[in-house]
């Protein structure tokens, strides 16, 4: 989650304006690769932010479905966004917007779920609710316009899109998920704080115990 995952989670970030989750639960395991690494294999994490909600699936001994082909929504490359009206998938190559189609309420009925004697659905066309779009990024692998773009800030002394800050949020979202996957439950978080509300558990695993002497540089920098 911590690897692959952050770059999903600061796309999220950075779309939606937001940075911290109020709460994460997480599954997973190793169950497919036999070695004697740690990281999960299979991973299953949702976090809750304020008005909506973040799913992620990772599957490192599957290569799942292939994606960004065939038209339809669920094949769409990149971050998906699903709202009311349809879903934005985002990527580094571009975007995608699917839009949904505009039915009439009663013909969201299944045939098989209508009671005796309901009244026949009357005909309508669904039209979509809004236009198909679709764009490509100017390059697939961004990177030299991150290093530009970085550079100009130290010239500038102005703040990056992409600031330390906003990568340390993004690391936090991710080791939450890890915390929760490790201890079993859903976890609770205090954004000010920096603190897993109400378990010293989820708390004191939030900092790696140090060898010395670097323990006693960090006390000196009271961390």
């Amino acid at each position: 989650m911590t690897n692959l995952g952050a770059h999903d989670m600061d796309l999220v970030h950075f779309l939606m304006k937001q940075h911290s989750p109020t709460s994460v639960f997480c599954a997973g395991g190793r169950y497919a690769l036999e070695d004697n690494g740690e990281t999960p294999d299979t991973q299953d994490a949702i976090w809750q932010y304020p008005g909506f909600t973040v799913k992620a699936s990772i599957r490192e001994a599957c290569s799942g479905r292939p994606r960004g082909s065939g038209g339809t929504a669920s094949s769409l490359a990149g971050v998906q966004f699903c709202g009311t009206k349809g879903i934005l998938a985002a990527s580094r190559g571009g975007f995608e917007f699917a839009p949904d189609m505009k039915i009439a309420p009663e013909s969201a009925i299944p045939p098989w779920s209508k009671p005796p004697g309901h009244p026949k659905t009357p005909a309508f066309t669904p039209v979509p609710y809004a236009e198909a779009k679709k764009g490509s990024g100017d390059d697939p692998e961004p990177m030299i316009h991150h290093a530009r773009h970085f550079l100009a800030c130290i010239k500038s002394r102005q703040r990056p899109i992409s600031d330390v800050e906003d990568g340390h949020y993004v690391s936090v979202s991710c080791h939450l998920a890890n915390l929760s996957m490790k201890l079993g439950r859903a976890l609770k978080w205090d954004a000010e704080k920096e603190e897993v509300i109400g378990d010293r558990e989820a708390n004191a695993l939030l900092v790696r115990p140090y060898r010395k002497p670097w323990d006693d540089v960090l006390r000196s920098f009271k961390l």
